[in-house]
């Protein structure tokens, strides 16, 4: 999966820490953000519909990439067993 930095930087900020990364599976748009409401050592997932702002881990942004890809993927087996016929 392709992740890109889309993390955007104010004018004074010397350290250019990437922050947000995004990668697209099909028509699903995974985010990964440190976001403001939150605890600036953690990750957040945004994936709609599946994940609205859900903290995914407190690690690397590489721990976070894998965990949020885990939870979208436990999402959608869990939205595909609901679809299948019953017998």
């Amino acid at each position: 999966m392709q992740w890109k930095d889309t993390t955007s930087f104010s004018q004074g900020d010397k350290l250019r820490i990437p922050r947000t990364f995004v990668a697209m599976a099909g028509i699903l748009k995974i985010t990964v953000t440190r976001h403001i409401h939150y605890e600036p050592t953690e990750w957040v997932l945004i994936c709609e519909p599946l994940f609205s702002q859900v903290v995914i881990g407190n690690g690397t942004a590489d721990e976070a990439k894998w965990a949020s890809i885990n939870a979208v993927r436990e999402s959608l087996i869990k939205a595909l067993d609901a679809l299948a016929p019953n017998d």
